[in-house]
């Protein structure tokens, strides 16, 4: 998707179309992307089709894979400046279609959709994503934003933050029970290299 972006920057204009998974819609460490495509594009246009079964979507993938797909359309008109530009963003830029909204639930139901509707013809829900720092791509429910946002941030009560400690074996070294612990610390005060790796 970078990629396609840059030959459009480059160019000056153009459309992209792509077909991607479509966790990059509301993933909170795809904000910037989802900035930088509304800067970038004049209009775009979301079409989810959904299918996780991860998320435990009741819904059919058109695809044989777990994870949930959108088509996506991004349209830079000519005469606008080629390189990037924080322009204002306009209001109706991010248009938005979701098969679940119309229950198009099934493989068949999908496909058939997609043969016999136009980008004109689906019934499209203007997004406003510059409303939150987020940039989501998927209509989201603000109402209680305020509330949310009115609690402390973690990174305000700690000097320094990371991603923490990260090790690979944890069911061997982390345990809830102190009796756990000590016999873990048993074996590994009598117990040589190897005798150690074939007990745990």
């Amino acid at each position: 998707m970078r990629f396609a972006q840059w030959k459009i920057v480059e160019h000056g204009w153009g459309v992209v179309g792509i077909i991607t998974n479509n966790s990059w819609l509301n993933g909170i460490t795809h904000r910037q992307m989802r900035k930088s495509l509304m800067e970038t594009f004049d209009e775009i246009y979301i079409l989810n089709l959904h299918g996780n079964t991860r998320k435990d979507e009741n819904d059919k993938n058109i695809f044989d894979i777990m994870v949930g797909v959108s088509i996506n359309i991004f349209i830079k008109h000519p005469g606008f400046p080629s390189k990037y530009c924080n322009r204002e963003f306009s209001a109706e830029k991010v248009f938005y279609y979701s098969v679940l909204a119309d229950n198009i639930v099934t493989r068949n139901e999908k496909l058939n959709l997609l043969e016999t509707k136009t980008l004109s013809s689906l019934k499209w829900k203007k997004l406003n994503p510059q409303e939150t720092e987020n940039y989501f791509f998927i209509p989201q429910d603000l109402k209680e934003e305020n509330t949310y946002n009115s609690f402390f941030k973690i990174i305000n009560i700690l000097y320094n933050y990371n991603s923490g400690v990260g090790m690979r074996n944890y069911k061997i070294v982390i345990h809830y029970r102190e009796k756990d612990l000590l016999d873990l610390k048993k074996k590994f005060s009598i117990l040589n290299d190897e005798n150690l790796r074939k007990k745990i």
